[in-house]
C-alpha cells in the first residue's frame, strides 16, 4: 500500500489549527498548555510522526496477565492465540457486557452473530479481504477455499443486504460481538497488545443521508469519550484519518465534535482513499510507557452501501440506496482493553500506588479473611448478603495466618479486604481495607457497618455491568492455574 498521509493538521478545542510534521511538532506552541490532554496529544503525535519508543523490557501487562492468572501464550495453538482463565473470562464477559449493555442496546442496536468461515470465492468477501493487507487464515475444506473472519464485515454485510427494512427502520443499527483474526508477523506479536485472534464489539448503522449519519457518528463519540475516561485510561488522545477531500468538506463539523467533546484531536490526511472510509477517528490510550493503543473507532464508509447494494423502501415504497454505513467499535479489541488497563496499573505501581483494576472489573471484589475456623460461618452469612448486593466476594478458609492472608489478597489485587474476627461478629462494625488510592507502605482503612458498605458499593459500581465470580468462594476449593503465580 502507498504511504497515506500528506498533511497533518491538529486542531485544539477552540477550532484553532496548527500544521505539523515530523521536523516541526515539537515547536507547536500547543504544548505551552499543560493539561494532561495535552501532553497525551503530544504523546500521541510524536509516536504517529517519529515512531514509538522503543521498549527498553518487556512490557508490564505480561507479568500481569500470568500472575493474576487471567491470560496465557498457549503453545498448543498458533502464535498470538491466547488462552484465558477463568478470571480472564470473567473480565472478558464484564466488557463486552459492558459493549452491549451500556454502548450497543440503549443506542437502538440489535444484536446478530455470524460465522466464523467464509468462502473466498463470494466477490464481496475477496474484496474486503484485500484491504487487511493480506493477512488472513485461510482453510481447506473439501475443494473450496475458506478464511477466517477477519475484522471487517463478511458476515454482517451479506445478512443485511438480504433483511428487508424501510425508512421506518432507519438508521438500521446491528451489533455484533465478533471473533477475529488477523494473521500478523510473528516478531510484531506482543501479549495482548498485538494478537492474531481477538474480540471486537462491532456496531454498525445505515443511514439514509448524511443529517442521520452525522447524529449517530456525534453520539457514538461522546459515548466512546465516556468509556476511555471511566475505565481505560487517565491520559488518552483523539485521532483522525481523513481523505483530503472529505477533511476541506467537514472541517467545520470536525471542529463541533472537538468541541463538544473538549479534545483537541490530530488529523493525518491521505490524498486518496485507499479503504473503505472517508474518514474515522481513533480514541488511543496512551500507556506510562509511552506507547499507544486504540480501543475504540467510528467510521464514515462510504464504499460498502454501493458495494452490497444496500437499499431500503422508502415513503413512495420504491427502494432507495443507503448513503453512509456508521463502522464503529466500542472496543476494537478486548485484549487490547485488558493490556490498557493492566499498563495502566503498572503506571500506578511506578508512581507508588497500589496497582489494580477498576473495581467492577476485578475478578473478586472482596476477600474476607477469618481469623479462625469457628469465624467462617459468619463470614459465609455476610458473604451470601454481599453476593444478593452483587458484589462477587470470596473467603480465604486456609488455615494461614492472617497476616498471610492478607499479603496474599494484596498480591491478588482484591480492592475490598475485610479480616473477621471476634470482635468483627460480636458487633456492627467492619475493618474494610481499600486499596483504590492507596501506598504500598501504608493501608488505609475504613470502618462501617454491612450496609454502609453495600450502600456505598452500590453508588460507586452500580451503573456497571455484574457478574457472579467464575471459581469458587473459597479459596480452599481454588485450583492452581498459572504455578509460580500462586503464592499459596
Amino acid at each position: 500500500m502507498p504511504s497515506e498521509f500528506f498533511r497533518w493538521v491538529i486542531i485544539d478545542v477552540d477550532g484553532k489549527e496548527y500544521e505539523v510534521n515530523k521536523d516541526n511538532w515539537e515547536k507547536c506552541e500547543l504544548w505551552k498548555k499543560k493539561d494532561r490532554k495535552y501532553m497525551a496529544l503530544k504523546n500521541f503525535v510524536r509516536n504517529e510522526l517519529v515512531g514509538k519508543p522503543e521498549k527498553k523490557q518487556e512490557p508490564k501487562h505480561i507479568d500481569y496477565m500470568r500472575k493474576l492468572e487471567l491470560v496465557d501464550y498457549c503453545p498448543e495453538s498458533d502464535i498470538g492465540n491466547m488462552k484465558w482463565y477463568p478470571n480472564g473470562v470473567l473480565i472478558k464477559d464484564l466488557i463486552l457486557d459492558y459493549a452491549l449493555k451500556n454502548i450497543a442496546l440503549p443506542w437502538g442496536a440489535v444484536k446478530i452473530q455470524n460465522p466464523l468461515l467464509y468462502r473466498t470465492s463470494v466477490k464481496e468477501v475477496a474484496e474486503l479481504m484485500k484491504e487487511f493487507l493480506e493477512r488472513e487464515y485461510k482453510v481447506k475444506s473439501d475443494d473450496k477455499e475458506l478464511v477466517l473472519r477477519f475484522a471487517s464485515d463478511p458476515g454482517a454485510f451479506p445478512a443485511i443486504k438480504r433483511m428487508i427494512y424501510t425508512y421506518n427502520h432507519l438508521p438500521l443499527k446491528v451489533y455484533e460481538e465478533a471473533i477475529c483474526f488477523r494473521r500478523e508477523q510473528s516478531g510484531e506479536l506482543l501479549g495482548l497488545a498485538r494478537v492474531r485472534n481477538f474480540t471486537m464489539s462491532d456496531m454498525h448503522a445505515l443511514c439514509a443521508d448524511e443529517k442521520s449519519a452525522k447524529k449517530e457518528f456525534e453520539e457514538l463519540c461522546l459515548q466512546f469519550q465516556q468509556l476511555m475516561e471511566s475505565m481505560i485510561a487517565k491520559d488518552w488522545a483523539f485521532g483522525w484519518e481523513v481523505v483530503n477531500e472529505y477533511f476541506d468538506k467537514y472541517k467545520e463539523w470536525f471542529k463541533q465534535i472537538i468541541k463538544k467533546m473538549n479534545m483537541p484531536a490530530f488529523f493525518k490526511i491521505m490524498r486518496e482513499m485507499w479503504h473503505y472510509y472517508a474518514f474515522k477517528n481513533e480514541f488511543q490510550a496512551i500507556l506510562p510507557d509511552g506507547n499507544n493503543l486504540q480501543i475504540s473507532t467510528v467510521q464514515w464508509d462510504v464504499k460498502n452501501g454501493k458495494r452490497f447494494g444496500f437499499e431500503y423502501v422508502g415513503k413512495d415504497n420504491k427502494k432507495h440506496p443507503i448513503q453512509i454505513v456508521l463502522h464503529a467499535s466500542s472496543f476494537g479489541s478486548v485484549e487490547r482493553a485488558l493490556c490498557s488497563m493492566l499498563e495502566r496499573a503498572a503506571g500506578m505501581e511506578k508512581e507508588g500506588f497500589l496497582p489494580m483494576l477498576p473495581v467492577w472489573l476485578s475478578p473478586e471484589q472482596v476477600r474476607l479473611l477469618p481469623v479462625a475456623d469457628r469465624h467462617l460461618p459468619f463470614a459465609e452469612k455476610l458473604a451470601d448478603e454481599f453476593e444478593l448486593a452483587g458484589i462477587r466476594v470470596g473467603i480465604d478458609d486456609r488455615s494461614e495466618r492472617v497476616p498471610k492472608k492478607v499479603h496474599d489478597a494484596k498480591m491478588r489485587w482484591i480492592p475490598y479486604i475485610i479480616v473477621i474476627g471476634d470482635k468483627e461478629v460480636g458487633g456492627s462494625k467492619l475493618k474494610v481495607v481499600i486499596r483504590e488510592g492507596a501506598k504500598a507502605e501504608e493501608e488505609k482503612i475504613v470502618e462501617m457497618t454491612k450496609d454502609e458498605f453495600i450502600l456505598m458499593f452500590k453508588e460507586k459500581y452500580g451503573e456497571f455491568p455484574k457478574r457472579p465470580m467464575y471459581v469458587p468462594r473459597l479459596l480452599t476449593k481454588r485450583p492452581i492455574f498459572v504455578a509460580w503465580s500462586d503464592s499459596r
